[in-house]
């Protein structure tokens, strides 16, 4: 099926609605199930979902589907990052801390990305883009003290903001995994593995740590579950990995800016969250810094 590039860009903006209202849901579902529930049976569906599309996707051939044995390190390593550690700990902050916060967090991913690229892997930066990584951390510094820079001095930082920044840079070694895997694998295949990874570990995490609880949910918050699992686990992934196909990754990622927008919006609108000038302000700084990371 061939897709315009202006239905490309339709489907890329959803991406943005779709993962900023997500948190909104979290919350609704977070004081019935815990992280390591809501982790597991979200990607348990996500994963059997997408490889059972692939299943039929690619012909029957059970083949093409299973990877290779050199290829099971690195989905481990990826399913352990980007499902399980990234999900439980972006999900334990938003207990503690305003949906505003852990969308604006999850802006720098770009610029934390960067980080971990040039210190692992050595890749090299320009001054632009250093300016932009400096920009996004500024940013996200202003809005997690809220202007008081005692904070950073004594170290007492909002634990929510702390578990949401260490859930951005779960996905950053994800992200940089994935570049390994997905060089000679469809990049579904690799996402429905990593999604049954990151299942069972997280399903032991719990069991240890008696915190895997399944119990009935109301009707606000089994909505809530669907909506992560369907729209904001497989959609908005679909969409993604459309958009990175059609239009390539950097012109791909500005449509991410939505995202934090829309998570400011809707946490004014449903739960309150202040939204001043320090919030606006920080959120300019960080698109900003997004803007030269991602272009330099």
């Amino acid at each position: 099926m061939i897709i315009s590039t202006k239905a490309t860009y339709i489907l890329l903006s959803l991406i943005g609605l779709l993962w900023g209202f997500q948190p909104i849901t979290l919350k609704w579902l977070l004081p019935y199930w815990t992280p390591a529930t809501i982790t597991t049976f979200r990607f348990l569906v996500v994963g059997m979902v997408i490889l059972f599309y692939q299943y039929f996707r690619l012909g029957r051939d059970m083949a093409k589907l299973l990877p290779r044995k050199t290829d099971w390190p690195w989905i481990v390593f990826m399913g352990i990052n980007g499902q399980m550690l990234n999900s439980v700990l972006q999900f334990h902050g938003l207990q503690f801390t305003t949906v505003t916060n852990s969308t604006l967090i999850t802006a720098t991913t770009p610029a934390i990305t960067s980080v971990c690229a040039y210190l692992i892997l050595h890749e090299a930066f320009s001054k632009k883009q250093w300016l932009g990584i400096l920009l996004s951390f500024s940013g996200v510094l202003a809005v997690i003290t809220k202007g008081n820079f005692d904070i950073i001095r004594t170290m007492s930082f909002n634990v929510g903001d702390v578990f949401c920044i260490a859930s951005q840079l779960a996905w950053a070694f994800y992200s940089l995994a994935s570049r390994k895997l997905t060089g000679h694998m469809d990049v579904l295949t690799a996402l429905g593995w990593c999604s049954l990874c990151g299942t069972a570990g997280t399903a032991i995490y719990g069991i240890f740590s008696n915190t895997l609880v399944l119990s009935p949910l109301p009707p606000v918050p089994f909505l809530s579950y669907l909506y992560i699992t369907l729209f904001g686990g497989i959609a908005a992934n679909v969409f993604w990995n459309i958009g990175v196909k059609n239009v390539g990754p950097s012109v791909s990622s500005v449509f991410l800016n939505f995202t934090p927008v829309m998570g400011m919006v809707a946490g004014y609108l449903i739960f309150a969250d202040p939204i001043g000038p320090l919030q606006i302000v920080g959120a300019s700084v960080i698109f900003v810094g997004v803007y030269l990371t991602t272009h330099g």
